[in-house]
This record gives C-alpha cells, sequence and structure tokens, in this order.
C-alpha cells in the first residue's frame, strides 16, 4: 500500500517565518504610532503585569515577560522616573525590592489598553472576525509551544497584535538554532532572501522591510559582505546610497538553506496539525499584509 499522500504543496517554513516577520514589523509600527507621547509598549507589558499579579521583583517580572535582564534594568528605571512603578522593600527578602504600580500607573494602564486595541483594530481590518479567530487559533498554537504563553499576563495574549509577537518570537527562536547549521542567523537569511526575491535593494529598504535597526542592517550587511555573498555598489538613482545585490555565492547559499527549511515545515506541520493548517497561516498573514487602506 502507498503512503498516504500530503495534500497539496507543503509551505515553506522560511515562508511561513518571513511572513510572520513582515506582519510583526507592520503591528510593531502600528502599535508605536497609537501610544500616547512618551509612552512604550513596554511600559504596557509592565503595568498589565503588575495589575494581574500584584507587586513581583524585577527578576520574576523579567522572567514572566521574556525581557532581557539589561533591558529590563533600564526599562523599569525609566519608569520609575516617570512615576508608573515604585520600589519597596520585599518583605520575604529583606535584601531586595518588590515593584509596585503607583496610583499614577492606572490611568496610564487605561491609556496603553486603548492605544493597543485602536492598533489591533487597524491590523486586522483585512480580515473577516472569522479570518481573525482563526488567525489567532493558529498563533495561540504556535506561541504556545515554549509554554511561555501561560505565563504572560491576560491582556496580553487576548490581542492578535500580541499573539503575532509571541509566535514570531517562538519561530524565529527555532530558525535561529536551525540555520546556525549552514551559519547563517534570521537577519542574515533574511536579507538573502529579499535580494534573492526582489534584486538589488537598498540597505534602507531591506531595514524597513525586515525591522532592522540602521546599526543591525550594517551588521549584517558587512558580514554578507566579508562572505561574499552580497556585494555592495553605488545606488545608480541616489549616488549617496547603496544597492545590494547577490553574488552567485549569496544565491547558492540561500538555495542551501532548503534543508534546513523543509526539517522547520515538517515540525511547523506537526505543531499546527497539518500543513492545510500551515497554508491557512500564510493565507491570513498574506491578507493581513496586503496593501490597501484600512483606515
Amino acid at each position: 500500500m502507498s503512503p498516504p499522500q500530503r495534500p497539496g504543496p507543503r509551505p515553506a517554513t522560511a515562508e511561513t517565518g518571513f511572513l510572520l516577520r513582515l506582519a510583526h514589523v507592520r503591528a510593531t509600527e502600528q502599535l508605536a504610532a497609537a501610544l500616547p507621547a512618551g509612552l512604550l509598549a513596554r511600559y504596557h507589558e509592565v503595568l498589565a503585569a503588575l495589575a494581574e499579579l500584584g507587586p513581583r521583583s524585577q527578576q520574576q517580572l523579567a522572567q514572566r515577560l521574556g525581557i532581557n535582564r539589561t533591558i529590563m534594568v533600564s526599562l523599569i528605571d525609566a519608569m520609575e522616573q516617570a512615576g508608573l512603578v515604585e520600589r519597596n522593600r520585599d518583605p520575604t527578602g529583606r535584601r531586595s525590592y518588590a515593584l509596585a504600580s503607583t496610583a499614577k500607573a492606572s490611568s496610564t494602564l487605561a491609556d496603553l489598553e486603548r492605544a493597543a486595541d485602536q492598533a489591533n483594530a487597524q491590523l486586522t481590518a483585512p480580515l473577516t472576525d472569522r479570518e481573525q479567530r482563526q488567525l489567532e487559533r493558529l498563533l495561540r498554537t504556535i506561541a504556545s509551544t515554549d509554554g511561555g504563553l501561560d505565563q504572560r499576563p491576560a491582556a496580553l495574549t487576548r490581542r492578535t497584535i500580541h499573539l503575532l509577537s509571541l509566535a514570531h518570537n517562538n519561530i524565529s527562536q527555532t530558525f535561529a538554532q536551525h540555520l546556525q547549521v549552514v551559519g547563517l542567523t534570521p537577519p542574515l537569511y533574511g536579507t538573502l532572501r529579499t535580494l534573492d526575491a526582489s534584486g538589488p535593494t537598498s540597505q534602507q529598504a531591506i531595514a524597513e522591510q525586515l525591522g532592522l535597526s540602521g546599526t543591525a542592517i550594517l551588521q549584517t550587511v558587512d558580514r554578507l559582505e566579508a562572505h561574499h555573498l552580497v556585494n555592495r555598489r553605488r545606488n545608480p538613482a541616489d549616488r549617496r546610497s547603496y544597492a545590494l545585490e547577490l553574488t552567485p555565492h549569496g544565491r547558492d547559499a540561500t538555495r542551501n538553506v532548503a534543508t534546513v527549511l523543509d526539517a522547520l515545515s515538517t515540525e511547523l506541520d506537526d505543531t499546527l496539525g497539518g500543513p492545510r493548517q500551515q497554508q491557512q497561516l500564510q493565507r491570513l498573514l498574506l491578507k493581513l499584509l496586503a496593501p490597501g487602506d484600512h483606515g
């Protein structure tokens, strides 16, 4: 008896991961635009956690929210200066401090919730209500794979915009682990893939598409150029900028990731419950990213 056939072509996880990356970048930009002046999306994470959990140590919050310890220190310092949190002696450990929300934090959290709702509505405008529920189900499944979803405050897991961030982070971490085998990182591969799909492109355009800072794209391009994977040439349309293009070696490197991607695709199929689910996720992300004014 011949083995059962999988329905349709297997989507590449690189494509799914790439679409998640693009959707995550768009969501981040829309959320930043909706936030009141002087407030950051990270403030929402911390204040939502304190509102749900009560006073917690800085270390406990960092672990629950998956925030790097160094970033957490500067974040809490800024929030303390803004009068949103205060450090009190931890009664369970006299040498440590517990963070607590201030009276001002309540109104700020309400402002942050409204901003998140506004950005979420803008992001999901291209989808029907049914499609939005389908997308949230698929994103929640991916976001649950590391057990971190249950650690997040409920306020940060009920919106598509937040589930998208968590799912993207999980896929990106898994992708990074697999790419180590071929000596690449997600930003390196993302740049190669973008150039392979679009042809010569400026550094700035790639940075904007992948959500990379100016410093990050410079470091990425320097590494790719050092390994003879890309060439950096003067942009004929703008002599002050550079256009990047793949070298033959870079094109080969992009193709050689196929084995890694096939393994990742199988993993994602298993996580989502089959290739049709992954195809559905791709379709929904493509609709989410479709150009047009959705208000």
